[in-house]
């Protein structure tokens, strides 16, 4: 695993080898704060304007939700816009942009 992290207003960035720009949480945080990362998501719902997955760190333990605008590719939970939550949000939507439909689970590891 390689990349960088950018400290940008508010916001921490983690640039990875390829290049790619994903935002790592609200706040920034402080090095050391995380050092790895996993998030398994299943779909549980799609329709025309929305997608809606259950998401969690253990492939038993998916109890949170997440829910998609497919329309505005807008992201929203049920709970806290932590760090799980952006990965799972991010993965889905890079996934759909790059093979042209909804994923209907999945897994990110970072």
């Amino acid at each position: 695993m390689g990349g960088s992290i950018v400290r940008g207003r508010n916001q921490l960035w983690l640039t990875t080898v390829r290049g790619l720009r994903a935002r790592w949480g609200g706040l920034a945080r402080t090095t050391g704060d995380v050092v790895a990362l996993l998030v398994y998501y299943r779909q549980v719902r799609d329709e025309p304007e929305e997608a809606e997955y259950w998401f969690g760190p253990l492939r038993a333990e998916m109890s949170r939700t997440l829910i998609i605008d497919k329309v505005r590719r807008t992201v929203r939970t049920d709970g806290v816009e932590d760090r799980l939550f952006w990965a799972a949000a991010g993965h889905i939507l890079n996934r759909e942009r790059r093979e042209n439909l909804w994923p209907t689970h999945g897994m990110k590891a970072s």
